[in-house]
């Protein structure tokens, strides 16, 4: 199925495709982000930028929340990358990490599937992207 942009109205996008063929240059991310505790199975939806830290995290993915500072990282919509992206903030004691790999300064574009955690392997938390 395709989807029309809200922007220019071409609406032969194709579904897997995320900027517009119209030209107008138009990204179309998924609208919301949800977030799964592993250790609890808690769900945390967003649809706007979020910054997490030690007591938001604490709600949803459990005990191992307790690694994280007071903000840890920050997932935000990023035009230029096309993509949800966490954000490791430089305040934070304890590294970030997406699918395994630090986060490094420019962020790291989200797929449906990543798993974020605090360090290599604490607080596990399993994201999926939503239209």
């Amino acid at each position: 199925m395709n989807w029309k942009c809200p922007c220019c109205g071409y609406d032969a996008n194709p579904e897997t495709q995320q900027e517009c063929d119209g030209g107008c240059g138009h990204v179309n991310l998924p609208r919301t982000v949800i977030l799964v505790g592993e250790a609890t199975g808690q769900v945390i939806a967003m649809t706007v930028d979020t910054n997490f830290g030690k007591y938001l995290l604490k709600s949803f993915a459990g005990e191992d929340a307790n690694y994280a500072s007071e903000p840890q990282f920050c997932i935000c919509k990023d035009m230029i990358q096309g993509a949800w992206v966490v954000q490791h903030l430089s305040s934070a004691k304890n590294p970030t990490f997406c699918d395994g790999a630090e986060v490094g300064d420019g962020g790291c574009p989200l797929v449906d599937g990543s798993v974020l955690t605090i360090g290599p392997e604490k607080m596990r938390i399993t994201l999926r992207l939503q239209s």
